[in-house]
């Protein structure tokens, strides 16, 4: 899954008693973005030569991008309790960045 970084954080937040460091949210943002950067295009790729319609190909990449987008909002939940310094540390995507970067890699 292109976006487990965030969901085994997300798991371990909603089991911990202390809030997560800006760091460390600064650390998953950043390790999913890369793991999206470095293997949607192979994704992307082999849904184009076996199945060879573009059509079909968005209809079944929806769910993928779809679970992307419900993890990083969910992360940015976390991260909106944060100081705007740390918010602007961390980096995170807003969801428009994120569907333009499914859409276009």
């Amino acid at each position: 899954m292109l976006s487990s970084p965030i969901h085994a954080f997300l798991a371990t937040v909603e089991n911990s008693t202390t809030p997560p460091t800006m760091e460390q949210c600064r650390n998953v943002v950043s390790e999913t973005t890369q793991r999206i950067s470095s293997k949607l295009i192979g994704i992307k790729k082999s849904m184009h030569l076996y199945l060879a319609n573009p059509d079909t190909e968005a209809i079944l990449f929806r769910p993928i991008r779809g679970q992307i987008l419900t993890q990083f909002s969910n992360l940015r939940k976390v991260i909106d309790k944060m100081e705007e310094e740390d918010k602007f540390i961390i980096n995170c995507p807003s969801p428009e960045q994120l569907t333009m970067t499914l859409a276009y890699n």
